[in-house]
C-alpha cells in the first residue's frame, strides 16, 4: 500500500460514520395532570389542571444524504489536466476546456465527480469536521479535486448539518358543572422561541463547493472559491460561503381555545 493511501486511509477512518446511519434522537414528553383534596375552595381552585409537553431534540443530519452526494462540486481553472488553457476560465477555442465537471477529470458524462480529502491550509489534519467556526458545519478547505481519471471518495464521511431542536408545551384547566364543564387551553409550540440555524435555499452557495485557480496551477491547484476570505463575515446569515449556515428560522406559535362539553 502507498504512502499516500495509507494517509487517506487514516483519514477516512476518523469521520467514517455512514451516510444512511440515523442520527442520535431524543423525544422526551410528560403529561401530568393536578389535583387537590384540601378544601373544597382549593378543589375547585387547583383541581383538574392538566400539564403536558413534549420536546424535540436531533442532531444534525448527513449533508451528503439529504443535500448533494458530491456538494455540487464546480469550479473553473486556467488550465485542465489535459494541457487545454483558458484565460479568466474561458478557453478561446473551448469555452468549457477548464470547467471542473465529470466529461473533463473523468472522461465521461455518465459518472458522478466527487471531491477528495486532503490536508491543506485551514485544513492540517484533511478532516471537514475539525477547525471548525460559528455556524460552519463543513470545513471546505479540506477537499479538492482527484487526479485525472480518478474519481473522489463516494463517501465523504457523516458531514454533520444542524441540529433539530423544539419544545411544546400545553396548559389546560377543567371546570365542572355538574355533568357539564368547560375546558380553557392554551398552547404553545416552540414556546422558547429557539430559533433554527439552517441551511437555505436563499443562499445555495452555502452548500456547493466551489474551487477557483488563483495561481494559475490548473486543475491541480484549485482552493475553496466560496471560503471565508479574511473579512469574518461568513458566519452571518446570507454570507454564501461554503459550509456556514447563518440562516434563523422558527417562531413561537401560540392557540388559546375554550370548549363547552354538554
Amino acid at each position: 500500500m502507498e504512502q499516500g493511501t495509507r494517509r487517506s486511509w487514516r483519514i477516512f477512518k476518523r469521520h467514517s460514520r455512514r451516510s444512511y446511519q440515523s442520527s442520535r434522537k431524543l423525544r422526551p414528553a410528560c403529561l401530568r395532570p393536578y389535583k387537590y383534596s384540601h378544601s373544597r375552595f382549593l378543589n375547585s381552585l387547583g383541581n383538574s389542571w392538566l400539564i403536558s409537553g413534549i420536546t424535540n431534540l436531533q442532531s444534525g443530519p448527513n449533508l451528503q444524504a439529504v443535500y448533494y452526494p458530491n456538494l455540487l462540486l464546480s469550479g473553473f481553472a486556467t488550465s485542465s489536466y489535459s494541457g487545454n488553457t483558458c484565460t479568466a476560465g474561458t478557453a478561446a477555442n473551448n469555452s468549457q476546456a477548464c470547467t471542473i465537471d465529470n466529461t473533463h477529470i473523468l472522461g465521461t458524462p455518465d459518472i458522478m465527480l466527487q471531491p477528495t480529502l486532503r490536508p491543506g491550509a485551514g485544513c492540517p489534519s484533511g478532516n471537514p469536521t475539525t477547525g471548525l467556526h460559528k455556524h460552519e458545519y463543513v470545513n471546505g478547505n479540506c477537499f479538492g479535486l482527484p487526479a485525472y481519471g480518478v474519481n473522489g471518495q463516494t463517501n465523504l464521511g457523516y458531514l454533520r448539518g444542524p441540529a433539530f431542536f423544539n419544545s411544546d408545551l400545553t396548559l389546560q384547566k377543567t371546570i365542572p358543572f355538574g355533568s357539564r364543564n368547560i375546558e380553557l387551553r392554551a398552547a404553545a409550540f416552540n414556546f422558547l422561541n429557539h430559533p433554527l440555524v439552517s441551511f437555505s435555499s436563499r443562499f445555495p452557495k452555502e452548500a456547493n463547493l466551489q474551487f477557483y485557480d488563483p495561481n494559475y496551477a490548473g486543475f491541480a491547484g484549485v482552493v475553496l472559491a466560496n471560503g471565508d476570505q479574511g473579512n469574518n463575515t461568513c458566519s452571518n446569515a446570507g454570507s454564501q460561503c461554503f459550509g456556514y449556515a447563518g440562516y434563523k428560522t422558527g417562531r413561537r406559535v401560540m392557540e388559546v381555545s375554550v370548549r363547552y362539553n354538554f
